[in-house]
């Protein structure tokens, strides 16, 4: 309520939306889908796309550009609907899955910020997860043969995250590996491909990543980092020497 009253007498902080590549009404929509893609990595625990750079993410023009736009404002829409119906009958429920839009209310929603940042989830996640458990623990107390396997997936939810809680730092260990790792997983990252070519040429390997640095300025012709970039490498490979008396 506060940061509302803020914004509305503060309202040209909205206008700052012009200095980025969408409009206010594009990251609203954009925002619904990011949204869900942070329960969706939350819940499902997938085994990849553990990298920093979102900048690839593709913008929501409309409703139904892309399809998936309406249904993940859907999606979030019955969700938190079913928190406000079930409030009082399960209240950790309830509060979990509120306290996880409550997190998001500031930096995924109307304030111009970029798009996509994993950090943005770190505390509201634990209402997820607060939730969640929960609410299987109570559909396990009332299903004699879901109790049975409770035990079991709790123990398996476990077992996951920690193997790829131990694989990350493995991955972060090797600036290098990590970085090629990311452009590969990430094709159309205009970070992405920066951070290897960088990488790749401060390791001493010149030509991938002169490779790197072309490709990045022919995908990405608006920008100026790739040619840039090229000369970056330039400077790295040829030694110029100034005439000291003319200097």
């Amino acid at each position: 309520f506060l940061g509302l009253c803020y914004l509305s007498i503060n309202f040209n902080l909205l206008a700052n939306h012009q200095l980025r590549a969408f409009s206010l009404e594009e990251r609203l929509l954009t925002e619904g889908r990011i949204v869900f893609d942070y329960l969706r990595k939350l819940l499902l625990i997938p085994p990849y796309d553990f990298g920093v750079f979102f900048d690839d993410f593709k913008l929501s023009r409309s409703l139904l550009s892309p399809p998936s736009t309406v249904l993940a404002l859907a999606g979030l829409g019955l969700l938190l609907g079913t928190a406000l119906k079930w409030r009082e009958k399960a209240p950790f429920f309830a509060f979990g899955i509120l306290w996880f839009f409550a997190g998001h209310a500031l930096e995924s929603t109307v304030l111009p910020l970029e798009l996509y940042f994993e950090h943005r989830n770190y505390l509201p996640s634990f209402g997820i997860l607060l939730g969640g458990g929960f609410g299987v623990r109570e559909l396990a107390a009332a299903t004699p043969k879901l109790s049975r396997l409770y035990p079991a997936l709790a123990l398996s939810g476990l077992l996951i995250a920690g193997s790829l809680t131990w694989q990350q730092p493995r991955l972060s260990g090797d600036s290098l590996t990590q970085a090629v790792v990311w452009a590969l997983e990430k094709p159309h990252s205009h970070r992405a491909q920066e951070r290897a070519g960088v990488m790749l040429a401060l390791a001493g390997y010149r030509e991938p990543a002169r490779e790197t640095f072309a490709r990045i300025s022919l995908q990405f012709p608006e920008s100026a980092n790739g040619p840039v970039l090229l000369l970056y490498l330039k400077c790295l490979n040829e030694v110029v020497e100034a005439d000291a008396g003319k200097h």
